[in-house]
């Protein structure tokens, strides 16, 4: 007989989290304290060693890559009730603390807080709200049909990749962006929707990395697209527009082989994030944090 599961468990299980993402967010928060006081605190801004470099390739793509893989929820729909509390959550506090920020710290008005286009630092929780906008309305038009969503998401993804570069050569285009954050939002959507897409097919997914020549693959093209960012590409100085996207490919293709380099260590370490290891506690606690830090 089929009895129906208790409230109490259908609760429980409504909380239960993804404990090895969670780690793996934790580990991304680490990177991105690493690279801001290697490059602010010790060899100064414009000065950014290469470990440095090749961290900030990978790290925050990954942010929106987990953010993208929590987010999926088949057959939900976002209504307006969700995007006034993600503006409460998100952009009201930027905006509070951006602006004593800027004007307090960095001696600079309130104009200069919303032209610049990495708001003074600010810039992540702006463009998460942008890119969380975007994947509702995608979401809400297609929800019933998986592959359809699918579809868009990704015309969505290639055809906001491709609106970086358009965006930083017409002034007005530029201008609008910077107040916007919109050259982040068009930079890390497709990492958002490689998470999407890796939790829709999850189990696949994870079957597919199971296979060890597979993180051998992804772990040579980081190493082999890191190496022609950083030590060869990097010594020529070129401002065409063809050596803009092949700069850019470059760094897309060190932002999704870091991705998943990192995530198929995690996932095949999985078990030891289950057990109350030290280590893996405070990556988890570091994790579920990850927005006051």
């Amino acid at each position: 007989i089929n009895l129906p599961m208790p409230q109490s468990t259908n609760l429980s299980l409504k909380k239960e989290r993804i404990q090895y993402i969670d780690a793996l967010r934790g580990f991304a928060m680490l990177l991105v304290v690493f690279v801001h006081v290697e490059i602010f605190s010790i060899f100064g801004f414009g000065n950014t060693p290469i470990l440095a470099n090749i961290i900030s390739a990978f790290h925050m793509p990954l942010f929106f890559f987990i953010s993208g893989f929590c987010m999926y929820k088949p057959e939900k729909r976002y209504g307006l009730t969700k995007v006034k509390d993600d503006f409460i959550r998100l952009i009201v506090p930027t905006c509070i603390l951006g602006l004593l920020y800027t004007y307090f710290k960095i001696n600079q008005d309130i104009q200069y807080f919303f032209s610049n286009p990495m708001k003074a630092g600010y810039w992540f929780t702006i463009t998460m709200f942008e890119v969380l906008l975007i994947y509702y309305v995608i979401n809400n038009a297609t929800r019933k049909n998986k592959r359809s969503f699918l579809f868009f998401l990704w015309i969505v993804a290639i055809g906001m990749y491709l609106l970086k570069l358009p965006l930083k050569l017409f002034p007005i285009a530029e201008v609008v962006g910077n107040y916007l954050c919109f050259h982040q939002t068009c930079n890390f959507f497709i990492f958002f929707a490689l998470g999407i897409t890796v939790s829709m097919y999850k189990d696949k997914f994870n079957a597919f990395i199971a296979n060890d020549l597979v993180p051998t693959i992804v772990l040579l093209v980081f190493i082999a697209s890191s190496y022609l960012q950083f030590n060869v590409f990097n010594k020529y100085v070129d401002i065409s527009i063809v050596w803009k996207v092949v700069e850019t490919l470059g760094e897309t293709l060190i932002g999704i082989s870091g991705i998943l380099l990192l995530y198929i260590i995690f996932y095949k370490n999985k078990d030891y994030f289950i057990n109350s290891h030290i280590i893996s506690r405070w990556l988890i606690i570091i994790g579920r944090n990850t927005l006051p830090i």
